[in-house]
């Protein structure tokens, strides 16, 4: 994630910066980091700038020329075992939620380990971009896939939620495990459901889910 420029600093005018932040994975070292100064469209691999130890904070650095338009600075991470770091959009479609979920309703169905937009302004500003308008050229591209299409539509946003929809996503189980639904299925379901919801941050085998926990 860029930490400088960030929400609530401030550029004083066109010339040359450094971007910087940190980036961390689960999963073990950090092997690269790139940064876009256009939104996405592209992106370059920033320096790391070490130590570079595994699942610890790693410091990144970019060299940048603002022009002085507005843009979006992102930066995003890949780690040792070729995990990147996923957009809003990505991640959105993991957890089975329209793109704007996570904007309009401030609620993290999991965990949100998406890439962090700052919005650069003419003057200067730095903002939240997924406070403004950067999902809505996201959601365009996204709106024809198949798991966005069977996500659920939530409606009057804005308001506070049912008991029951609290419950639905609340997926927090503590070590007595008496959060768990009385048992059903056989194990190839739970292999199922777990490959499905689980892998991808704990590791397809036990060994790797080890490793990949704190």
């Amino acid at each position: 994630m860029i930490t400088r420029p960030s929400g609530g600093q401030k550029l004083s005018g066109p010339g040359f910066y450094e971007i910087s932040g940190l980036a961390w994975s689960g999963g073990g070292v950090i092997r690269k980091v790139e940064v876009s100064i256009d939104g996405g469209n592209t992106w370059k691999e920033a320096e790391i700038q070490g130590p570079v130890n595994p699942k610890a904070h790693t410091r990144f650095g970019f060299a940048w020329n603002w022009n002085g338009e507005e843009t979006v600075l992102q930066s995003r991470c890949t780690d040792e075992r070729g995990e990147t770091q996923p957009t809003p959009v990505e991640l959105a479609k993991f957890w089975r939620v329209e793109p704007e979920f996570f904007r309009t309703t401030g609620t993290i169905p999991g965990h949100f380990n998406a890439i962090q937009p700052w919005k650069i302004n003419r003057d200067g500003s730095v903002q939240n971009a997924l406070s403004f308008n950067f999902f809505a050229p996201l959601v365009a591209l996204a709106a024809c896939g198949v798991a966005l299409a069977q996500a659920p539509n939530y409606t009057n946003v804005g308001r506070a939620p049912t008991e029951q929809e609290v419950q639905a996503m609340d997926i927090a189980i503590g070590t007595d495990g008496k959060e768990l639904p009385p048992g059903s299925g056989t194990s190839k379901d739970g292999a199922r459901i777990f490959k499905a919801k689980c892998e991808v941050c704990h590791g397809p085998t036990w060994k790797a889910a080890r490793r990949r926990l704190p």
